[in-house]
């Protein structure tokens, strides 16, 4: 978790002071989320970055699920990421899973009471429903074909309805010259689009796994039952059963686990624990 003033640990001790009391002042969202939830940790830089542009205005209360099962509980989490936005003691919005950036952007500025301040300038307001939202995106492409932050909101949009390919055209028509400071973020999502390929190849999830109980010592299912599991964002479960997929085959260890295990990295960002833990485990079995 980033060492932000805007962002704090939240359990049933301090919820009232941390949430309900800070939401008199700030929107606060409350995130629920766990360590092995993939989508969790593509979510919070998100957060973190839009509580760090607001100076104040936004506070993020991190809520650990497995260690605060009453406040999961109560709020009825059976999935998540799951984000509840309080704004003066009342929840103002809520949503699950990952919100491309724009429109997290386009929540906040929606709810965010003016005497708050703090809303992010980034320039016309992006709409929070996605099809108006991906008019927006299309008309500032068709004055800027190459716009990088146009092109990457758009490629969020795609990926959300299983678009990889519309999603891959729109990081192919990123200006390179003006990629710098998009850099992270296309990494990210080409790593998701190639993600997506893999699990596509490999199949289900349940016909993977069933693959892999049949003959749980085969390489070959277990790789496969790793790409099925990176493509839905069980990133710390994906990592695991392919390392292992490794150490089975180093053949299929030096070309297509390697390979699959980057993407998992570059999805979950390049100074992720998780990324760094598996990124040393793998380097360690490849030059065993």
């Amino acid at each position: 978790m980033a060492n932000s003033p805007y962002v704090v640990d939240v359990t049933e001790r301090n919820f009232e002071q941390e949430v309900l009391e800070a939401s008199e002042s700030a929107v606060v969202l409350v995130d629920f989320w766990a360590e092995w939830c993939g989508p969790c940790k593509m979510l919070t830089p998100l957060l973190e970055a839009e509580a760090e542009a607001r100076g104040g205005a936004l506070k993020v209360a991190k809520v650990n699920v497995d260690q605060a099962q009453y406040l999961a509980a109560q709020f009825g989490v059976q999935s998540i990421p799951f984000v509840v936005a309080f704004v003066k003691k009342k929840m103002a919005e809520h949503f699950v899973g990952v919100l491309p950036a724009p429109e997290l952007k386009a929540l906040l500025d929606r709810i965010t009471p003016a005497e708050f301040g703090g809303a992010a300038d980034a320039g016309p307001q992006v709409p929070s429903d996605p099809a108006a939202a991906e008019e927006h995106h299309r008309a500032t492409l068709a004055e800027d074909p190459k716009d990088p932050a146009a092109n990457l909101a758009l490629a969020e949009l795609h990926l959300a309805r299983g678009e990889a390919e519309q999603a891959q055209a729109c990081l192919d028509a990123i200006d390179p010259k003006r990629s710098d400071d998009h850099r992270d973020e296309i990494d990210r999502i080409g790593a998701l689009i190639q993600l997506r390929s893999l699990g596509e190849a490999a199949g289900s999830v349940e016909a993977c796994l069933s693959a892999h109980e049949q003959a749980p010592e085969d390489a070959q299912a277990r790789y496969a039952y790793g790409c099925a599991l990176a493509a839905g964002g069980h990133y710390p479960q994906a990592l695991e059963m392919l390392l292992s997929a490794g150490e089975r085959d180093k053949e299929l260890l030096k070309t297509k686990v390697r390979e699959a295990m980057v993407h998992v990295f570059y999805a979950l960002g390049s100074r992720d624990p998780l990324s760094d833990d598996y990124r040393d485990r793998l380097m360690n079995l490849v030059f065993a």
